[in-house]
């Protein structure tokens, strides 16, 4: 894979991420744990001593840890009074966890 590729790859999974925290910071201080660990798959992507190839590995690895155990991204899920509006968002949610492993991958 060409190092254009891999940069492009890097820069769609840092919006990927940021979106994510959106969401997560959406469900207010109850997700902090959530909010905490996408932060550290952001700055897995955006050390800069990492080449786009070795940001883009570090990041599957961390979200890797990030999304089992207790309190991981796997637990997470949207709250919403209006049961449809609950699942369109969890599903966008889910979503955008394969968008950003489609990535990192």
């Amino acid at each position: 894979m060409s190092e254009d590729a891999f940069k492009a790859r890097r820069l769609r999974a840092r919006e990927i991420v940021d979106t994510l925290v959106q969401i997560v910071l959406g469900e207010g201080p109850r997700e902090i744990g959530a909010y905490h660990k996408l932060r550290v798959v952001r700055l897995a992507l955006a050390y800069e001593q990492s080449t786009d190839a070795e940001a883009l590995r570090d990041a599957a690895e961390v979200l890797r840890e990030a999304t089992y155990g207790r309190g991981g991204l796997s637990d997470f899920y949207v709250s919403r009074s209006d049961r449809t509006e609950m699942i369109e968002a969890n599903e966008e949610f889910e979503r955008l966890k394969k968008a950003l492993w489609a990535e990192l991958e």
